[in-house]
């Protein structure tokens, strides 16, 4: 019976609409008035070592609370059950985990990135002439596992050397997809604690937000600003680890310090 029902409205709508309008606008040239402008793509992806989702939730940094108004994010995102920097690492930069990409542990060995490559060959592939500069401050990132970008430069662990060489590519009119990767929080993290309790790990957080609050002032800076629609994307690989409270626990990988990452799209759009 709901089949048949169904199929009546759908009789019924084709009907209608090869009906002919009562009311329609006089035959007559007219002058187009709106001011609809398509906007050039652009994106800022950064990614935060270290950063554990629900640490920089409660450090409440400005630069990247302010983003969530206009953004889809989480606090309690899991890039992957593997917490180790490699295999993160192409989890975000691939697309899919590690059973495709098979880089297990700290080691590129035996991996599966000839079929699920760093998503900058996917771009150029279809759009060669986009730019792609990758600023890491990590050098086992740039020199490991970026592939198919116009720049890539590494850092020996100095975000703020990450941040200027960022700084200057947002600022050239060529700019299309920028990547800047920070480490800083994790190295914090790994010698003081992972958690916004612990004075160390909560300023290493407050000083890449800080970093990123530059980068964001950059890409408003742009004299082609106008014309653009950028995607800024903010994400951290993994957490780490730190005992929690027992109320904080439900027992499942959510709860877990290690793997609590975040991630944020977001776009005035």
């Amino acid at each position: 019976r709901w089949m048949t029902w169904s199929l009546l409205a759908g009789l019924v709508a084709w009907a209608a609409c090869n009906k002919g309008f009562d009311r329609v606008l006089e035959q007559k040239d007219y002058t187009d008035t709106t001011r609809a402008q398509v906007k050039n793509p652009k994106v800022l992806f950064v990614i935060m070592d270290g950063a554990r989702g629900m640490s920089v939730r409660d450090a409440n940094p400005p630069n990247i609370m302010a983003l969530t108004d206009h953004a889809i994010f989480s606090w309690n995102a899991v890039t992957d059950t593997l917490i180790a920097d490699y295999t993160t690492w192409a989890d975000l930069l691939t697309g899919v985990h590690k059973e495709k990409h098979s880089v297990l542990g700290n080691t590129l060995d035996d991996n599966n990135l000839n079929n699920f490559p760093v998503f900058f060959k996917r771009i150029k592939e279809r759009s060669p002439g986009i730019r792609i500069a990758a600023y890491s401050s990590s050098d086992a990132l740039g020199n490991g596992l970026v592939t198919d970008a116009d720049v890539n430069k590494v850092f020996a662990d100095d975000d703020n050397a990450t941040t200027s060489a960022a700084l200057n590519e947002l600022a050239a009119d060529s700019a299309g997809l920028v990547m800047v990767q920070y480490n800083g929080v994790d190295i914090s993290g790994a010698q003081y604690g992972y958690d916004v309790s612990v004075p160390q790990y909560r300023d290493a957080i407050l000083q890449a937000d800080d970093n990123i609050g530059k980068l964001l002032a950059a890409v408003k800076a742009r004299k082609t600003y106008a014309g653009e629609n950028w995607m800024v994307v903010i994400a951290s690989n993994h957490g780490g680890a730190y005992t929690i409270f027992p109320t904080e626990d439900d027992h499942t990988i959510l709860s877990n310090p290690k793997v609590n990452s975040f991630i944020i799209f977001s776009s005035p759009e």
